[in-house]
């Protein structure tokens, strides 16, 4: 998929490569003091706690740090069920089931492996059918995970000697094992391709133009990955941002901006009041939120939220 301009990433990411690098770790060291969760009960109790924690707080990059939980004790409940055939999750909060299938997936492709057919059926096993958009999206992530690279390898030797967690798995056939899937399956993983992709560069630009690599997945979900990454990972420093606004014809532009609507609208699903955290005083941040508040209304009238898709796909839509 084309992307016509760069220019407008000129102020997207206005954070040095060294404060975003010490930022990204923050996710990585929560993910290695997994614990395990061994009963549906167990995981509801201690997310509802951890949601519950989230709200209660003001500054941003806790509430975030909250999910990230969230999503290690969802992969860690998932592990036990998949060792325990006749087990199955009974029915997610809706807060909570975005951030949980996500989860679910990381302990999916550990136990299958890349194998597209054997996660598909894995995931259908202990997915709820609403939810399960949200496991393919972090499929995507495992994927750019176990791709061989500077990344990788840092981690595989992090693993080593203990201090995080990563299970050996062959490196995965990328394009092979999207060929059968259908656009909207491509889509998704596309966008967790791009979300963790952002992680493995120096900055977002450089996470956006990775995709060239990669033709055969959907470049502009996966900038709306990047783009929602970025955001999360420098919550702190929203205003800047979320300064500029794109225009219509700015394919790049527009990805860039409903990634940053989306990961406010799943930050607010999850926890309540994210959005109403520390005022973001500053026009394109004003414009976000707004469309954000707008994904929650239109979502929880549903009672669901789409996976990693606004219902407004440009600013002007927004403000209309």
């Amino acid at each position: 998929m084309p992307m016509r301009s760069a220019r407008t990433l000129v102020h997207l990411d206005p954070v040095p490569a060294w404060k975003a690098a010490v930022r990204k770790a923050i996710p990585l060291f929560i993910v290695s003091r997994v614990r395990g969760v061994p009963s549906c009960e167990a995981f509801d109790a201690r997310a509802v706690a951890l949601q519950r924690r989230a709200i209660a707080l003001s500054a941003r990059p806790a509430k975030l740090a909250a999910l990230w939980r969230i999503e290690t004790l969802a992969a860690s409940l998932a592990r036990c069920l998949l060792r325990q055939p006749t087990a199955r999750p009974g029915p997610f909060r809706a807060a909570l089931a975005p951030i949980a299938h996500m989860g679910f997936a990381v302990a999916a492709v550990e136990a299958c492996g890349f194998d597209a057919a054997i996660v598909r059926r894995t995931l259908e096993e202990i997915c709820e059918p609403a939810w399960i958009g949200f496991a393919y999206e972090s499929v995507g992530a495992m994927l750019a995970l176990y791709e061989r690279d500077v990344f990788h390898t840092a981690l595989r030797t992090l693993s080593r000697i203990g201090a995080v967690p990563l299970v050996p798995l062959d490196e995965p056939n990328v394009e092979q094992f999207v060929a059968s899937l259908e656009p909207e399956t491509v889509r998704l993983i596309s966008h967790g391709y791009g979300r963790l992709t952002y992680f493995k560069s120096s900055n977002a630009l450089a996470a956006i133009r990775a995709a060239r690599r990669r033709p055969f997945l959907d470049g502009s979900a996966w900038t709306q990955g990047v783009a929602l990454a970025h955001a999360y990972v420098n919550s702190c420093d929203l205003s800047r941002i979320l300064s500029d606004k794109p225009q219509d014809d700015d394919e790049l532009a527009n990805a860039c901006w409903r990634g940053q609507v989306y990961a406010l609208a799943l930050a607010e699903w999850s926890t309540p009041g994210f959005l109403d955290a520390p005022s973001l005083a500053c026009r394109g941040a004003a414009t976000a939120t707004a469309a954000a508040r707008h994904e929650i209304s239109v979502s929880r009238a549903q009672g669901f939220l789409k996976p990693f898709a606004i219902h407004c796909t440009t600013a002007a839509g927004a403000m209309a």
